[in-house]
C-alpha cells in the first residue's frame, strides 16, 4: 500500500470495517452494538496476524438459538471442518454440536454467526473501492519506481531494508 502513516491507515480501516458491520447487522436482533477498540498488531507474525479489536454487545439467548436450533446442521459441519484435530493442529474445542454445548465457547458462536451473516468478500471489495476513490493506490506484493515499473521485493530479517528483485 502506498500509505505514509500506516498506523493511522490501519485505524481508519478498522473503523471502516466496524461501520460496515454495524450497517450489515442493524436489522438483526442478535448483535446489539459493535464498537471499534483498536488494532492489535503483533511484533512477530509467527502465530497470529493483525486483528481488529471490537467490543460486541449481543443477545446470548438469540445467538444460541441461531447456532443450536435454526442452523444446527451448518454449525455442526462448521465445528467438524474447523475444530477437528489434524496433523499440525490439536483442537481443544469440541468438533460436534452435542459436545460443544457442554463446553460452549461464545467467541466461536459469534464467529459462526458473523461468517453466516456478513458477506466479507463484498466488504473487502467495498473497502478497496473506497480506498482507491480516496487516493490510496493499491499495489500488492510489489514496489514501483518513479516511472511505475514494478519490482518483487523481500524484507531483510531485521525488517530494516528492502531487497529489490525482478521486474
Amino acid at each position: 500500500y502506498d500509505v505514509r502513516d500506516f498506523k493511522s491507515y490501519m485505524q481508519e480501516v478498522g473503523a471502516m470495517w466496524t461501520d460496515y458491520l454495524k450497517t450489515a447487522l442493524q436489522s438483526q436482533n442478535i448483535i446489539k452494538r459493535v464498537r471499534f477498540v483498536g488494532i492489535d498488531s503483533p511484533r512477530e507474525y509467527n502465530f497470529r496476524t493483525d486483528r481488529i479489536e471490537l467490543k460486541i454487545d449481543f443477545n446470548s439467548r438469540k445467538l444460541r438459538e441461531y447456532c443450536y436450533k435454526l442452523h444446527a446442521a451448518e454449525f455442526n459441519e462448521y465445528l467438524r471442518d474447523h475444530w477437528s484435530s489434524r496433523p499440525g493442529f490439536v483442537s481443544f474445542v469440541a468438533n460436534n454440536l452435542n459436545d460443544f454445548k457442554q463446553n460452549e465457547n461464545l467467541e466461536i458462536l459469534i464467529e459462526f454467526y458473523l461468517l453466516n451473516t456478513i458477506d466479507f468478500q463484498e466488504l473487502n471489495d467495498d473497502l478497496n473501492e473506497y480506498l482507491e476513490c480516496n487516493g490510496v493506490k493499491m499495489d500488492y506484493f510489489c514496489l514501483s519506481d518513479a516511472t511505475g515499473c514494478k519490482y518483487d521485493y523481500i524484507l531483510t530479517d531485521d525488517c530494516e531494508s528492502v531487497i529489490i528483485g525482478n521486474k
